[in-house]
């Protein structure tokens, strides 16, 4: 199974304009990729670029290719990288380019191939590092018939974090970690390499990286950073400042689950699929697929892979930490998710908020046809006239007071208007009081509609249950409006991509 390939059922639906955006992007990127794939390549075998010869092809992409190639001063065989034709007249993806070079030369860490030389200029740039004998980790997935021990895969990943904790400290993101980005360098025990820890891990392309205190332009080769199998929700964000630190750690997670069961979290034969269950979907627990991982390595999997990245270890250095410490035994920081734990994201999720300001809609409008019913019928069986005059009145009151206030705050709040919530909260919790209020006296609203007291509370029964309903909806939205608010989002919020 290659686990990075997939194809496009355009049949899928797209609901979202957004979203279609998106998967238009992806599957223009996909053909681009197989079209380019198919091309012809100059071939630079023999040929000398600087002072290495090129000895042969040991790897092609949609971006560029890899060669082996011998350094003539050194004497040693080093990875050569360069660029294919059409990204040489593609400013944006020339930069791309660019920035692997500049990348690989800020970095210097056990567990990321090493930069040695680049020359930008010229007919052919190119990249030099170091070159890696082993295979990638996405072949050795695709080898494998059983899944890697759970020693080896925590032992790989945690090796992996601390190298990706070490680009973060140079201010680095790496935003495409994946197995194929991952290559494998035999160590001095290597035998037939059908265990990981015959490897040393190496991190690789760093061409999607981004400088963590740079700003991210919407540019066509920056709409969609990363890939789909293994990028974080945020990254389906047209907002830059939301992609961190937790944004690789969800990579990692990724790459670990893959690990231990030979399947990516989400599985989908479409792009489509993929990013709905991305964005709204949750991985099949670890130890579903495979009964006899430890609860603890579950646990620090499903920590990694959580929506919200502020429920996901802070740093790649913590989830090191926890994985060295379910491999020593010890026990980790990570908690198994309970009940109180679901409750507290739930409440925190943007969802949240536009279900109350829907509940609003949808009760003012329905209390508002009620209220003028009654001083419909008021009015149609009334002996004397002008009660039927007083009911109108205190409907139009009512309306007036709360329902059509209401109903636009409700609107907006649905819209996503943040400065609409709290007046929409508090007039909410007004309108509870004032019913509640209304319904035990009987000198309100209505008063004279209702002969006694009982026959009041019953007809006004509904609305004190709507009213609690609606009330409740904005005190669940809170925790999410406040974190919102903190984080300075004023976005829209959409709903459940694909319902």
């Amino acid at each position: 199974m290659n686990s990075e390939q997939l194809t496009n059922d355009e049949s899928e639906p797209e609901d979202s304009p957004a979203f279609a955006h998106l998967v238009e992007r992806l599957d223009s990127l996909w053909f681009e990729e197989r079209r380019e794939a198919a091309a012809e390549l100059p071939n630079l075998v023999g040929r000398r670029c600087g002072g290495y010869t090129i000895r042969n092809v040991i790897g092609r992409g949609s971006f560029g290719v890899v060669y082996r190639a011998s350094d003539d001063q050194l004497q040693r065989y080093v990875a050569l990288k360069s660029p294919r034709p059409e990204v040489l007249l593609d400013p944006e993806r020339f930069q791309r380019f660019h920035s692997e070079a500049a990348t690989a030369a800020r970095l210097d860490h056990p567990a990321i191939v090493p930069g040695y030389e680049a020359n930008l200029s010229g007919p052919t740039p190119y990249i030099v590092s170091a070159l890696c004998t082993g295979p990638d980790l996405c072949r050795w997935l695709a080898d494998r018939e059983v899944p890697a021990t759970a020693e080896d895969a925590a032992r790989l990943v945690a090796d992996l974090a601390g190298a990706v904790h070490y680009a973060h400290g140079k201010g680095i993101l790496h935003r495409d970690l994946k197995p194929s980005n991952i290559l494998l360098e035999p160590l001095a025990s290597y035998n037939d390499g059908k265990q990981l820890a015959e490897f040393q891990p190496k991190l690789t392309d760093f061409g999607l990286a981004k400088i963590a205190e740079a700003g991210l332009q919407d540019t066509r080769s920056s709409l969609l950073v990363g890939t789909p199998l293994y990028m974080a929700p945020e990254q389906l964000s047209s907002d830059a400042k939301r992609v961190s630190a937790a944004t690789d750690v969800y990579a990692l997670g990724a790459v670990l689950y893959e690990l231990l069961t030979l399947r990516p979290p989400f599985e989908g034969s479409s792009y489509v699929e993929v990013l709905d269950k991305l964005h709204s979907g949750s991985p099949r627990p670890l130890r579903a697929e495979r009964p006899e991982v430890s609860v603890d390595l579950e646990t620090i999997c499903a920590k990694c892979l959580e929506k919200d990245p502020a429920n996901r270890y802070a740093t790649a250095a913590e989830l090191a930490e926890d994985l060295s410490r379910f491999l020593a035994g010890k026990p980790i920081h990570a908690h198994p998710v309970n009940w109180r734990d679901r409750f507290s994201r739930w409440v925190r999720q943007p969802e949240r908020i536009r279900n109350a300001g829907v509940t609003t809609v949808w009760f003012q409008a329905l209390s508002s046809v009620w209220m003028w019913l009654i001083a419909g019928a008021s009015i149609a069986i009334s002996s004397i006239e002008i009660d039927g005059v007083r009911t109108a009145i205190d409907s139009l009151i009512a309306t007036l007071s709360f329902n059509t206030p209401l109903f636009v705050l409700g609107w907006l709040v649905m819209r996503g208007n943040r400065w609409a919530f709290v007046p929409a909260a508090l007039l909410s919790c007004a309108e509870l009081v004032v019913a509640v209020h209304a319904a035990t006296d009987q000198g309100l609203l209505f008063a004279h509609a209702y002969p006694t007291l009982t026959s009041k509370l019953a007809s006004y029964t509904m609305l004190i249950m709507g009213s609690a309903l609606q009330f409740i909806m904005y005190a669940l939205a809170v925790p999410a409006w406040l974190r919102e608010r903190r984080a300075g989002v004023v976005t829209a919020i959409s709903p459940s991509i694909g319902k």
